[in-house]
């Protein structure tokens, strides 16, 4: 039996859960619904604002829809409404009082799939992942070679053929040219939305022109597994839907099997509330998750030094499976051998669809993670 990827959505969240052969829970994307009008992926029109000399950023207004900030020199000095992409999420804090961080953007517009990403607004070029050999590179580019812009190809490149790379990019080319194409520059301004009023939307910013990546897309570009070693199951006809329109988006494809009730039968309602609990046993080890408005702090406590190995898989599992980003420091006891924490930790997070910076610390028995941030972490998505 190969890999599950189950597909539901609730009136709250849609919910996106891989199981391995064994129904035990691998991966986990869970977005409320309906989902941020500036979520992560999402293209939108907005208008300079208000520029922040010191920290050489600036805020950006879209009316209706939010506020972002972007790195004031990608804006040229440009003071009438762009066209701009959101790069993570806004961050909201637990705690009251706290203000939320914005939105991120970047004028560099670029849509992205599990094996490559293509910047159609960018120099001619087509680059390698340093991280896993790929096809030969002179048939990538030949490829490539009728569609202009920048194109990235990603180390999962490997996975599949280069008949699919070439289905791959095909779609991605076709997504952008819908937003860059002459017919379509003339983007429609969000409908239903609590906060514009009737004037507000026909104005000429606060227009979103593309949604951001659902939480089945970031999925089908962050599992581990190829796509093709995955069975998708949907819960009903929304979900069958969905899970179409995300592989047609990202060029790929897939059968999908509509089956209800799976995340009942199959334990994954309860694994997920078990997310939403700071400690993590495990056979002869024990993690304690903290996080915090600066970090997220991970205690590992051991029975014996013959536990570190099986702790350090937990903890990364921990750490994929809610998201977590932004620095983290995992607290392990020092009486430990850290050239072997060091080089199990680059291997646990070669893969992630993330650069991962791990920084060995032994002097006071820690060690840092730092992940680029794009979505929120689980716990900021499951507050009641």
């Amino acid at each position: 039996m190969s890999n599950r990827l189950l597909v539901d959505q609730t009136s709250r969240y849609q919910r996106v859960a891989l199981l391995d052969r064994h129904h035990q829970l691998q991966g986990l994307w869970v977005q409320p619904v309906p989902m941020p009008t500036l979520n992560a992926g999402a293209i939108v029109q907005a208008k300079p604002h208000q520029e922040n000399t010191a920290q050489g950023t600036t805020i950006l207004s879209a009316p209706g829809l939010g506020e972002l900030q972007i790195k004031s020199r990608e804006l040229s000095g440009a003071t009438t409404p762009i066209m701009i992409q959101v790069t993570a999420n806004a961050c909201r804090s637990p705690h009251p009082g706290v203000p939320a961080k914005r939105a991120r953007a970047s004028s560099t517009l670029s849509w992205a799939s599990r094996y490559m990403v293509y910047m159609p607004l960018a120099k001619r070029r087509v680059q390698h992942s340093k991280r896993a050999q790929h096809h030969d590179v002179a048939a990538v580019e030949t490829l490539l070679a009728p569609f202009d812009g920048h194109w990235i190809i990603r180390a999962r490149a490997q996975e599949v053929s280069l008949v699919q790379l070439g289905q791959t990019a095909q779609a991605l080319y076709d997504r952008a040219q819908a937003v860059l194409s002459p017919s379509q520059s003339q983007s429609q301004p969000l409908s239903g939305s609590s906060s514009a009023t009737d004037d507000d939307a026909t104005t000429e910013t606060g227009a979103l022109v593309q949604a951001g990546v659902t939480a089945l897309e970031a999925a089908l570009i962050e599992m581990p597994p190829a796509p093709s070693l995955v069975e998708i199951f949907a819960e009903d006809d929304e979900a069958e839907a969905a899970c179409h329109a995300a592989l047609g988006h990202l060029g790929l494809a897939g059968c999908i099997t509509q089956q209800a009730g799976l995340f009942e039968g199959l334990d994954v309602v309860q694994a997920v509330e078990a997310l939403r609990l700071p400690v993590v046993t495990g056979a002869g080890f024990r993690l304690v998750i903290e996080p915090t408005e600066a970090l997220t702090a991970i205690d590992v406590d051991l029975a014996d030094q013959g536990r570190l190995d099986a702790a350090l898989i937990a903890c990364w599992h921990q750490i994929r499976l809610r998201h977590l980003s932004g620095m983290i420091m995992i607290d392990i006891p020092r009486q430990v051998d850290w050239s072997a924490v060091k080089k199990r930790l680059h291997g646990l997070t070669a893969d992630h669809a993330e650069p991962v910076t791990v920084t060995m610390l032994p002097g006071p028995g820690m060690v840092s993670l730092s992940i680029p941030r794009r979505r929120p972490m689980l716990h900021e998505v499951l507050i009641d």
